[in-house]
């Protein structure tokens, strides 16, 4: 809901671009990357390449995610929405990492202030983060500057209610 990576699976589990326009391999251990345009954090902040480069990094020093990173070698930054993601070794499987959610994109300037996205996230996603109490509910609300027009949150407020004991839910 908050959070949108450079790839996601589809229905079929094929990965397909969310935040890439384009993309092609170079040459066996290089795949070049663009973001799509106009794309932004719900701080209001846009998208760049070396939010991509500060957020693959970063998810690669979690143990739990190291699966869904350790493809990746290197990341350079072209330009402001294009960025190129070396390999040790050819890949088959990079795009389909890349769509893993362990790998969505964050904010740089968050990451490198510390930022604590657990209690506060800051995503790309189609719904943004209002509040948290815990163990009762979970408020989000549409983030209107959501970048894919035709997959914009439908519902303006959503809150997602904890119900723990199982009649009380069923009659809920």
């Amino acid at each position: 809901l908050m959070y949108t990576g450079l790839f996601e699976s589809n229905t079929e589990l094929k990965a397909v671009p969310m935040m890439v326009e384009s993309y092609e391999a170079e040459s066996d251990l290089c795949w070049v990357m663009t973001l799509k345009e106009g794309m932004k954090f719900h701080d209001g902040t846009p998208v760049t390449s070396e939010d991509v480069k500060a957020s693959l990094e970063f998810t690669a020093t979690f143990p739990t995610n190291v699966s869904f990173t350790q493809t990746v070698s290197k990341i350079e930054v072209v330009d402001e929405r294009t960025f190129k993601l070396y390999t040790e070794v050819p890949s088959a499987k990079l795009i389909d990492d890349l769509a893993h959610r362990a790998n969505s994109i964050l904010p740089k300037a968050l990451i490198d202030a510390g930022h604590d996205f657990n209690n506060e996230p800051v995503g790309s996603g189609p719904y943004k983060f209002v509040e948290w109490t815990l163990g009762d509910t979970v408020t989000f609300e549409a983030f209107d500057d959501y970048y894919d027009v035709e997959n914009r949150a439908q519902i303006k407020n959503l809150i997602w209610k904890t119900v723990p004991e199982g009649s009380s839910r069923t009659i809920a």
